[in-house]
């Protein structure tokens, strides 16, 4: 099984945006010097148990394979939370009055979105969490946010950005361009879908044109699909299927039909071009910073001691309910 990324916290908040009540939850686990509740470490595995289109929770109760994917992803994932919080200590960022009445606030935004009590804790019970996690990400989110401005700041920063640097980035192969066209399916439909994207990949890698030929098809059959064109972008950009099969690609080359949870993807590599590169220069700096940024608390999460506390030494996480 493919691992999950780690979960960028912004993207943490998304997930649970739709839901949440508050009581006290013991400490389960302390990565590093962070304390992680049991229901902080409840929210992951029940999310990533069923976060998977394909595959019945109920699985993990039997498959040494999942078991072992559940574990790696929840711990990657809290590692990476107890990262952003201890980092920003560490460089003595404090969140201001401003943050935390902006976390108040949506907290409180969040609950004023149900009609009644009933529905609210339902609706957080139904995604696995709790107000007090909410409340936590959105605290972590703030010191996140913090902490990528302190670092990539041009005087406090530690990423040197210079147009040297950049260009020096953009020779060593770290940046790339690509374009796909991806096709949803179903079951009912599967076969006719997968024989036509296999005739329109088959056209691209002849030389004609993707976005003409999604173009030609656009209104006529894919009617679950779309065109993308990325001019620049770089590690941890994209979901790391993407990732891996434009880096598995030679420059104008074409991917063999890629199936993907419900998605039949066609991948072409393309060549990044100066004139790109000039016009778009603060975008790929941007990127650059985020890359940078991503890989140095990717490295102090992973060095994190994670260590099981009280009754919950023995636990497995398959068997969380």
């Amino acid at each position: 099984m493919k691992k999950i990324k780690a979960l960028a916290l912004s993207l943490v908040v998304l997930i649970l945006i739709s839901t949440l009540v508050s009581c006290a939850s013991p400490t389960a686990m302390k990565v590093g010097t962070y304390d992680v509740s049991y229901d902080m470490l409840r929210y992951f595995v029940m999310n990533y148990k069923n976060g998977y289109d394909s595959i019945d929770p109920r699985e993990f109760l039997v498959s040494e394979d999942l078991q072992k994917a559940l574990v790696e992803n929840t711990n990657s994932s809290i590692s990476e939370l107890a990262a952003y919080y201890m980092l920003a200590r560490e460089h003595g960022i404090k969140l201001t009055s401003e943050q935390r009445s902006q976390i108040k606030a949506k907290v409180e935004e969040l609950r004023k979105g149900y009609a009644t009590d009933e529905e609210y804790k339902a609706d957080l019970e139904a995604n696995f969490i709790t107000e007090d996690v909410y409340r936590e990400i959105l605290t972590v989110q703030a010191y996140c946010d913090s902490l990528y401005e302190y670092l990539t700041d041009e005087v406090t920063g530690i990423f040197k950005h210079d147009d040297a640097t950049i260009m020096g980035d953009i020779e060593a192969g770290n940046f790339f361009s690509a374009e796909y066209i991806y096709i949803d399916y179903s079951a009912k439909d599967y076969e006719s879908r997968k024989a036509f994207a296999e005739s329109i990949r088959e056209r691209i890698s002849n030389g004609e044109e993707m976005a003409l030929v999604y173009a030609e098809y656009e209104n006529e059959y894919l009617l679950s699909a779309d065109y993308v064109k990325l001019g620049a972008f770089t590690y941890h950009d994209q979901n790391e299927y993407f990732e891996e099969a434009v880096l598995a690609l030679k420059e104008n080359e074409c991917s063999e039909v890629i199936e993907q949870e419900g998605r039949l993807i066609i991948v072409k590599r393309l060549p990044l071009s100066s004139d790109y590169i000039d016009k778009n220069f603060n975008d790929i700096i941007a990127r650059y910073l985020a890359r940078e940024f991503f890989d140095y608390v990717e490295d102090y999460s992973s060095k994190l001691e994670i260590k099981m506390k009280g009754k919950y030494k023995d636990i497995k996480y398959w068997e969380i309910q």
